[in-house]
């Protein structure tokens, strides 16, 4: 009998089931259950200003189809469609290439963009704290001769059960395929495959470097790569944008880079 194959983001983008940590499980359900609350939330947001439309647009894309899917009326389907193309336009008019940010700008011109005092200030590099899909980030801003090359956003929140890991991974890639489309490559690596047909020890191959997640997105000036990985039972989880115009940066460099946890 052919077994069926099965796509990491089908595994990891619904709860582990039976024989699973229920505390990932437990996890997701609450996710879940906060989507109306919110999407309500990120919707005052970008009304007020306080959130660009651009970064909202996933995060409300994801709760309203949810919304759809459990059936609402009608009016609201149309209502909630209407909507979220008003917000696809709005989005697509206000691209940028990290955050509100554009390549080539100073220190001082970034910082009036964000709304907060750095976290930490160095020669090269701005830090500020943040949050991408409803997750805790360092937000990493990085210079050379006082011009934006690259940013990175750092998920900062730790996991007990580390399979949790693998279902932020899989949510952030859905945002992020809804804001840029498919991706040029969606690449899972095993360096050792002891644990590879134990699926309910995928976080712990992370954690020890045996496994590594990466999908990645290119347009005329930037390349986005969305990495996974760890060493030393530390994962790193990040996205992060490099410019494109000042450096063709080689595969191998992204993908050490990416090792190393920025």
């Amino acid at each position: 009998m052919t077994r069926k194959k099965v796509s990491f983001f089908s595994r990891y983008s619904t709860p582990l089931r039976h024989g699973s940590d229920p505390r990932g499980y437990q996890a997701l359900v609450k996710v879940r259950a906060d989507r109306v609350r919110y999407a309500q939330g990120i919707l005052a947001g970008v009304l007020s200003g306080r959130v660009h439309p651009a970064a909202g647009f996933p995060q409300l894309v994801h709760n309203a189809l949810d919304l759809i899917q459990k059936g609402t009326s009608m009016v609201k389907k149309v209502l909630l469609f209407s909507f979220l193309m008003t917000m696809l336009c709005t989005s697509l008019g206000m691209a940028s290439d990290f955050r509100e940010a554009e390549w080539g700008m100073s220190k001082e011109q970034v910082k009036k963009l964000e709304k907060s005092d750095p976290l930490f200030l160095q020669n090269e590099t701005l830090t500020f704290k943040g949050k991408v899909a409803n997750s805790a980030v360092h937000i990493i801003y990085e210079f050379a001769d006082n011009q934006l090359k690259k940013g990175t956003y750092k998920f900062t929140t730790n996991r007990v059960n580390p399979n949790v890991y693998l279902q932020d991974y899989a949510k952030v890639n859905e945002f992020l395929e809804l804001k840029y489309g498919k991706p040029e490559y969606n690449k899972e690596t095993w360096h050792n495959d002891v644990y590879k047909e134990k699926r309910g020890y995928h976080g712990l191959a992370i954690a020890n470097g045996h496994l590594r997640l990466e999908s990645s997105w290119e347009s005329d000036k930037t390349i986005i790569v969305h990495l996974l990985s760890g060493n030393n039972s530390i994962i790193d989880h990040n996205i992060t944008y490099y410019d494109k115009s000042v450096q063709d940066i080689p595969r191998e460099k992204i993908e050490i880079e990416g090792m190393q946890g920025l």
